[in-house]
């Protein structure tokens, strides 16, 4: 049964209406008002499901009771079933919110308007379930063809800390974490401006400062020009799964770490062997060969001069294992990183023409053994690659802490050389491993006949 409550001061206009619908819609129940009064009685009592009202009655007019019906919120098709009326006066019926305008003369027209009205509510109805599902489920925006926001959702405001009206009128630009690149937002954008929908992960930033993730869907709508005016954007907070994945890709790079450590570790045990056996063994070895020959070079004779020649051979090259043995072989506990050091300098300065700079600014106490070792190996690598390779006339080194950071540079004027990664040697490679292994960050720079420098800091 379609309950119509009839605004119409003219029982027989009230009556050809009457009979018309009950033709066309069977089963119609009436109630027919003249006043202000009984108008608002009968919305607030009966709740009808369609209103017809008439343009002029005594001390009230139909603009009067679309605009009560407005301010008290009914969804309830309203019509107006008037008599002839100006173009002027139809438009702005409409425009304040009537579904419909019939003219008496032509009521053919009014069961088919009334259908059409009843229709369109049962749309909008549905589109506020959907809004009301999304508003509960999800984050939505809406933005012009510009990026200009118009309409956010409570859910919303709260992700994003800001209020409703801090947004609407602001670019969604307003929520650009800096994450993303440039290319990554010209490809949204493209794709969304020809009317595609783009999905994908987004980081944005709120009024807080703090970032949070969102999964995103952003539906275009186009005019009939196929141009965007719209653009309608459903997120779905991710950042609890995002953290997740990024502590568990932390994990496993901390236990790369871990391992390349233990590698480093076991690298330092054959290096000290390996040290040990060359002084213990080949040296006992080449002494006693050595001795052997001084015995031989109280001889007589031609034989003479070869074995001193010999003995000038063995002597350079117990010094050469013992110098080699000495840069193998470091101790394991009560490291003193400063002396280790000082003696690399001393290597450097055996060359009259480089000149040196040392700052050793570091409290060994502050700092564990093992972290010392690697900071010793990290710098002899680099001062033995200036003095093979760099050609230099100055070599710089600083060693301090800062907060709790280990700062180390190593700065010479050498010939330099292309950094481009696509050219690093197997070097600079362990050189990133030994680094990167103690969570420290290391920067070279180099050009060509510009020198070097290395920065690299570590955390202890």
């Amino acid at each position: 049964m379609l309950k119509i409550l009839h605004l119409e001061d003219d029982p027989e206009d009230a009556e050809i209406v009457q009979q018309l619908l009950s033709t066309e819609i069977p089963g119609c129940e009436f109630e027919t008002v003249s006043s202000k009064e009984e108008y608002i009685r009968s919305i607030e009592a009966n709740m009808p499901q369609v209103i017809l009202s008439d343009n002029h009655m005594p001390m009230f007019s139909a603009g009067e009771a679309l605009r009560i019906h407005q301010q008290k919120g009914f969804q309830i098709p309203f019509i107006l079933v008037t008599g002839t009326v100006s173009d002027e006066f139809a438009a702005s019926i409409l425009r304040s919110g009537a579904d419909d305008y019939v003219l008496k003369d032509r009521l053919s027209r009014l069961p088919g308007a009334i259908f059409s009205a009843l229709q369109k509510l049962k749309i909008y109805q549905e589109i506020l379930c959907y809004k009301y599902a999304l508003d509960h489920s999800s984050i939505v925006v809406i933005t012009d063809a510009n990026g200009i926001i118009t309409y956010v959702n409570e859910n919303f405001c709260k992700r994003a800390f800001y209020q409703e009206t801090e947004l609407i009128g602001k670019n969604i630009r307003i929520l650009n974490s800096g994450y993303h690149s440039a290319e990554y937002f010209d490809k949204l954008w493209t794709t969304i401006s020809k009317g595609n929908i783009w999905k994908g992960e987004l980081r944005n930033r709120g009024k807080d400062g703090q970032n949070y993730w969102v999964d995103a869907t952003i539906v275009p709508f186009m005019n009939s020009s196929g141009e965007p005016v719209q653009y309608l954007s459903i997120r779905n907070d991710i950042t609890n799964r995002k953290n997740l994945e990024q502590r568990i890709i932390d994990q496993k790079i901390q236990e790369q770490k871990t391992v390349a450590r233990a590698i480093l570790h076991a690298q330092e045990r054959e290096r000290n062997h390996l040290g040990q056996e060359l002084h213990d063994n080949i040296n006992q070895i080449l002494v006693s060969a050595k001795l052997l020959l001084e015995y031989a070079s109280h001889e007589s004779g031609e034989a003479k001069d070869m074995v001193i020649k010999a003995m000038n051979l063995v002597n350079t090259s117990i010094i050469e294992i013992r110098q080699l043995s000495s840069k193998q072989v470091t101790p394991t506990k009560n490291i003193d990183l400063q002396k280790l050091l000082a003696s690399l300098v001393e290597s450097i300065k055996s060359n009259p023409s480089v000149e040196t700079d040392i700052r050793y600014e570091l409290n060994d106490c502050q700092v564990n053994d093992e972290l010392k070792l690697n900071i010793y190996r990290i710098i002899q690598e680099l001062v033995n690659n200036i003095i093979r390779h760099a050609e230099a006339s100055m070599v710089k080194l600083e060693v301090y802490s800062q907060e709790k950071l280990i700062n180390i540079r190593i700065e010479d004027n050498g010939k330099g050389f292309d950094i481009n990664p696509k050219r690093s040697g197997i070097g600079i490679s362990n050189l990133r491993n030994r680094v990167e292994s103690f969570n420290g960050e290391i920067e070279i720079l180099s050009e060509p006949g510009k020198g070097c420098r290395v920065d690299i800091s570590i955390p202890h």
